[in-house]
């Protein structure tokens, strides 16, 4: 059974079609290779995030939520392919360092951080 589900897979979706003919309404299926060709297309733009990915990213947060500052609990993280990025904006250099090493305490040494925290000094605008 199996098998037979594998090999119907590389099939194309199914269009039903109806033909009529003088004594009865025939139904027939034929293959829709331009909806298939589509949904493949579709489907290979899709990002699909891999759940330990989610995790880390998940795990840093909480750890940036805990933070006494508040400018660090707006920090944001984003790990994708093998890269740990910090997002947002603080108010002085000094959120940015206690940001990553916060960061830094809970990655191990391997994992590259990225920073692009953003520093705007509202005092100053």
């Amino acid at each position: 059974m199996t098998t037979l589900l594998n090999a119907l897979a590389i099939y194309p979706p199914l269009d039903r079609v109806k033909h009529s003919s003088p004594d009865d309404t025939v139904e027939m299926v034929k293959p829709n290779f331009r909806r298939e060709a589509a949904a493949r297309t579709v489907t290979s733009k899709l990002h699909v995030k891999d759940p330990l990915d989610r995790a880390v990213e998940d795990r840093i947060n909480v750890t940036l939520d805990a933070s006494p500052y508040h400018a660090v609990r707006r920090v944001r993280c984003r790990f994708e392919k093998g890269v740990l990025s910090l997002h947002g904006t603080v108010p002085s250099y000094h959120c940015v360092q206690l940001a990553i090493t916060l960061v830094r305490a809970r990655i191990p040494d391997h994992v590259p951080l990225q920073n692009c925290l953003q520093v705007f000094n509202t005092s100053e605008a």
